[in-house]
């Protein structure tokens, strides 16, 4: 940090010899990681971080930036230094709080949101004999011992949008969690994890959804089935959970996503689901230089990849080209299929062919929290928001750059080897 700092011997005191004890503990691998982790909670008027760089809420760096938690773990203030009197010469004003100033260089970014995941879902997510079950909610197939949702903490992930899977025309309802609490000793489900358990409503389009044994069994097949259900719906009376929703959404009052994969499935989004009041968050994960004209029709954010090092030109321009022409974009993260680094290696791959930096930023952070409607609590740094945020060494959309640090509701649950 280029600040002046008065007094860090409160940090070095507390702080030091919790991380130092939690760094141990996950590097001898001696008990469980959640173990370690639990061990340190740092906040009790508050933190203040000090950081040479952070993502602001338009995805931009911010120099000399400032984040101040509250005791409740929650953001009270950011901004940079000479806006919130953090300024070299400047009185500090921590009023009681640890005042924490990261290493030179490091980026202080929001939690990673990944929409698209399977995370934590066990004994099959999605219903074989039904290809519209909008009551279906995935979150009732929970199980918190997976170990790959410590995996996805450590890449920087702190809230995932957990999807049924795309094999029906109506899939069920997603949910959003945080991925902290995890290990094999969190099975159950804490409140405090639930960042949301009613939606977005999943559909699916294309080859996903047929099914040689029932119906539909073609394109032509799955769009006469929405043709058909959606438009009776409008006028149904049934008051059982799966009528009521399947009202709701066709009425407008449930956000939805929808995978469509392939070209004409952009297309039926366009031309069969909007007409029928269904206007859903596309997640595509082809060439989007092939639809974007559809994908810009939908007015909404577009949801694409994972992108890979062997992903053809198409995949890789493509952001830029839908960013540039004013759609946002969110990259999915289909862990476990997909490794949790998949997240910034597309945000990173995207920029590398032509994305503006700051909308690869916002991808990964504020974009995907709105597609999965708690931009009211997780995705960027704003009064009132959860402070779930990671400590990068350097830009996040640098593959060069490494986790350091992990903060979920105002504790530092993942230390760095820093420490």
């Amino acid at each position: 940090m280029k600040m002046t700092m008065i007094n860090r011997a409160g940090v070095i005191g507390i702080v030091g010899l919790a991380v130092a004890a939690a760094t141990a503990s996950l590097v001898s691998g001696d008990e469980p990681i959640v173990t370690a982790l639990r061990s340190e909670v740092l906040r009790a008027a508050g933190v203040v971080v000090l950081a040479d760089h952070a993502v602001g809420p338009d995805g931009h760096l911010i120099d000399d930036a400032v984040l101040v938690v509250d005791a409740r773990g929650r953001i009270r203030e950011f901004g940079s230094a000479a806006e919130l009197g953090y300024g070299e010469g400047e009185p500090r004003r921590s009023g009681g709080r640890e005042v924490i100033e990261l290493p030179d260089g490091a980026v202080l970014c929001p939690g990673l949101v990944a929409v698209g995941s399977e995370l934590w879902v066990s004994g099959g997510n999605y219903e074989q004999t039904k290809s519209i079950d909008p009551s279906l909610s995935v979150i009732e197939a929970f199980d918190g011992s997976q170990s790959s949702v410590v995996d996805a903490l450590k890449a920087g992930i702190t809230s995932t949008m957990v999807i049924p899977r795309p094999n029906n025309v109506v899939c069920g309802t997603a949910a959003v969690l945080k991925t902290w609490p995890c290990g094999p000793e969190t099975g159950s489900l804490p409140g405090d994890r639930v960042l949301r358990d009613d939606g977005p409503v999943v559909l699916a389009l294309g080859p996903s959804t047929w099914d040689f044994a029932g119906e539909p069994t073609s394109r032509a097949g799955a769009l006469a089935l929405i043709r058909r259900e959606f438009d009776s719906a409008k006028d149904a009376d049934g008051d059982d959970e799966a009528s009521v929703r399947m009202r709701q959404l066709v009425s407008g009052e449930l956000d939805s996503i929808v995978w469509a994969a392939e070209v004409e499935d952009v297309q039926a989004v366009v031309r069969v689901l909007m007409p029928r009041g269904v206007n859903p968050v596309v997640f595509h994960g082809g060439n989007p230089l092939e639809c974007g004209a559809w994908l810009k029709e939908t007015g909404k954010p577009v949801v694409l990849g994972p992108l890979g090092f062997g992903s053809g030109p198409g995949q890789l321009y493509g952001p830029a080209a839908l960013s540039q022409s004013g759609v946002e974009i969110a990259f999915a993260g289909q862990m476990p299929v997909a490794a949790p680094d998949s997240l910034r290696i597309s945000a990173a791959l995207a920029a590398r062919y032509g994305m503006d930096a700051a909308a690869a930023r916002r991808a990964i952070t504020s974009v995907p929290a709105a597609v999965a409607g708690v931009s009211d609590r997780v995705g960027s740094f704003a009064p009132g928001l959860d402070a779930d945020f990671v400590v990068f060494s350097g830009d996040p959309i640098s593959l060069s750059s490494s986790v350091l640090e992990v903060w979920v509701n105002g504790t530092r649950v993942m230390p760095g080897a820093i420490e």
